[in-house]
């Protein structure tokens, strides 16, 4: 059984390699942009893509972030980058949710504490 799980392992290594900053790009914009009940869920990829693949994850989110024109454009570099800093502090756990809900309600424009 030993040899399957790191068969899958290695397989999800691979493919999160290929297509792991298209899914945090997809996430971001789910959190920047989607509707309020996308929110939870893109939470929990979030939280799911940080635990695993921590330093991958803070120089997917630093890039895409960068842009100019990726949402949210109604935050500054400041802003995302403390939203960064925090999701990659708390390293997959649940307060992530938390996080995520404020930089949604923040990228429509809402004031926030630790923005």
């Amino acid at each position: 059984m030993e040899t399957s799980d790191e068969t899958y392992r290695m397989i999800v290594q691979q493919v999160m390699q290929s297509v792991g900053k298209q899914l945090m790009e997809v996430v971001l914009h789910r959190l920047g942009n989607g509707p309020r009940s996308e929110v939870e869920l893109a939470a929990d990829l979030l939280r799911k893509i940080v635990f695993h693949y921590t330093q991958k994850s803070k120089e997917w989110m630093s890039e895409l972030l960068s842009q100019a024109n990726f949402p949210p454009t109604r935050l500054n570099t400041q802003e995302k980058s403390q939203f960064i800093n925090k999701v990659i502090l708390l390293r997959g756990k649940r307060s992530t949710r938390e996080v995520a809900r404020e930089f949604w309600i923040a990228c429509r424009g809402a004031e926030l504490g630790w923005l």
